[in-house]
């Protein structure tokens, strides 16, 4: 199993974000010409942090160009014994009447019977 890897980095200001993304890499480190995509994520858990606390993260993101997702990533175990995270998504539709059945699942996974609103 290959564990998606997600690293998160806190930027002080927005002026070194800027310098960040225009000034090259160091040590000649080589890299495409980053690509701009507008996202919204929005984090759902229930209120008392329990999907954080069994290491599960739920995730609905909307793109720029208004597609939608929900993703579900669980910590895992493959046949070695090594340790990551599996994951789960679902494509959602712009009307929320109409949901596939796998993004109700999904978020019947993600929000139970909690009293969390889902977002869609």
């Amino acid at each position: 199993m290959t564990a998606p890897r997600e690293t998160r980095f806190d930027v002080a200001s927005t002026e070194l974000l800027h310098q960040l993304v225009e000034r090259p890499l160091p040590l000649r480190l080589g890299a495409p010409r980053a690509e701009h995509a507008f996202l919204r994520d929005v984090y759902l858990d229930t209120p008392d942090g329990r999907l954080r606390q069994y290491g599960i993260t739920c995730r609905y993101r909307v793109r720029g160009d208004d597609r939608r997702r929900l993703t579900l990533l669980q910590p895992a175990t493959d046949a070695s014994g090594a340790k990551g995270r599996q994951r789960h998504e679902a494509d959602l539709p712009r009307s929320t009447r109409s949901a596939p059945p796998r993004a109700r699942v999904l978020r019947r996974a993600c929000c139970g019977r909690s009293s969390i609103p889902p977002p869609w």
